[in-house]
């Protein structure tokens, strides 16, 4: 009998190991093409189940948790990065064009207005360096435009997968309740 719990115990663990990894495989899918839709339709079928998969849910929600601390470290990395080489290399800090308590706007500076700071702070500017300094400005603002991007649909995916997760324990916790309720009164009766 007990060979036979293990056995099962050991088929629910590998379905939800699957589960898992297709869960965040969709994540990947659905982050890559801005399109939250796969790993909704995901999760609306995960809910659907009898009994839903209250354990992936919450496993999923940690996950999203990760990555978007994950991308937001990077998000800021991308910035500290931009400000620590144009301090380095050119002694110009334009940490106050972009500060950040603004690291949400990121992906919406001014390329112009900080290259304009940088000629008029710089003595040393070349114009190659100027070509240069603008070229590292474009990659940085769509790798922080694609992380902010990344980070929102992270963040909207979150709070859907705790709000399920959360519905779904109050109505679990109400049936159990319930059945609980009627059984002792049968039993008074």
């Amino acid at each position: 009998m007990n060979e036979d719990f293990d056995a099962l115990s050991l088929f629910a663990m590998a379905e939800l190991n699957q589960l898992r990894t297709q869960a965040f495989d969709l994540l990947d899918r659905c982050l890559a093409e801005n399109n939250p839709a796969p790993i909704v339709a995901f999760i609306e079928r995960q809910v659907m189940g009898d009994p839903p998969h209250l354990q992936l849910l919450r496993d999923f929600a940690d996950g999203l948790n990760h990555r978007l601390l994950s991308l937001q470290v990077h998000h800021f990395d991308v910035r500290r990065h931009v400000i620590k080489m144009f301090t380095d290399d050119y002694t110009v800090d334009i940490t106050s064009l972009l500060p950040a308590n603004a690291l949400a706007r990121y992906h919406e500076m001014d390329l112009d207005l900080v290259i304009a700071y940088v000629q008029e702070h710089s003595t040393t500017l070349s114009a190659n360096d100027v070509l240069l300094l603008g070229k590292l400005l474009e990659v940085s603002i769509k790798t922080a435009a694609r992380l902010y991007a990344e980070i929102q649909l992270t963040t909207e995916l979150h709070t859907l997968v705790l709000d399920w997760f959360d519905a779904l324990n109050a109505t679990i916790g109400r049936r159990y309740w319930s059945e609980s309720d009627y059984l002792r009164n049968q039993i008074v009766h």
